[in-house]
């Protein structure tokens, strides 16, 4: 709460801010599993 305002942040954003992040978290998690899926079908010959 004390960072959002020292930043200039309004109260209100900070759920806004929490999604966005949120968001962010499942899109890194997404691409590392399709990272690690692309590895598994290299190794495995089709």
């Amino acid at each position: 709460h004390d960072l959002l305002k020292a930043a200039g942040i309004p109260e209100e954003s900070k759920s806004y801010l929490e999604i966005l992040g949120v968001l962010l978290h499942g899109v890194v998690g997404l691409k590392s599993c399709f990272e690690a899926m692309e590895k598994l079908a290299k190794r495995v010959p089709s």
